[in-house]
């Protein structure tokens, strides 16, 4: 069962809606002044107390569901954007969905074949505001590999440069306090 509309809601939470009137709002959590937490729902609230962001643990919207692999997603046709730096994936279409899981800094194949842990639902017009559909890379069930390989050739290099920068760098210096 759907309980997810992009852009939209999670059950009866709805992005714009003033929290404070929603009537189980009394038996939210308050995280912090702007997040607040019921069950497996998360809210976020702008200064004007509106729900601006929507997540869910438990949740499904068509064949996306929590609990499924990103690379499953990918390979049943959903197109996605990468964000490579919080390691996040939007939906393409419709808009207004992200599938995450906790930030764990992990290698894009770890990442792919982990299980989503988060649908979250955000206002539509942030993707004109941040520019989502611009700045982050499209990945189709077509180019996954090509992703996949890229990723993992830009990860070696990375891991290769910071060994041999280690490796230069520790031979070449000598603790702080035996500067002085």
């Amino acid at each position: 069962m759907d309980n997810i509309t992009p852009g939209h809601n999670i059950q009866s939470f709805v992005i714009g809606q003033r929290a404070a009137d929603h009537p189980m709002f009394k038996e939210f959590q308050k995280i912090t002044d702007r997040k607040f937490k019921w069950q497996d729902i998360q809210l976020r609230v702008n200064d004007a107390g509106l729900i601006d962001l929507i997540s869910t643990r438990d949740g499904s919207f068509g064949e996306i569901a929590t609990g499924q692999t990103f690379r499953h997603v990918i390979e049943n046709g959903h197109n996605l954007l990468y964000d490579e730096f919080d390691q996040v994936f939007y939906l393409v279409d419709p808009g207004g969905l992200c599938i995450e899981k906790e930030y764990e800094n992990l290698p894009i194949t770890e990442l792919l074949n982990s299980k989503i842990q988060y649908l979250t639902v955000f206002d539509i017009g942030l993707n004109k505001q941040f520019n989502i559909d611009n700045d982050f890379e499209k990945i189709t069930r077509d180019n996954l590999a090509d992703f996949e390989l890229k990723n993992h050739e830009s990860e070696q290099f990375l891991k290769n440069a910071i060994r041999q920068f280690k490796s230069t760098h520790d031979k070449q210096t000598r603790p702080w306090w035996k500067i002085w």
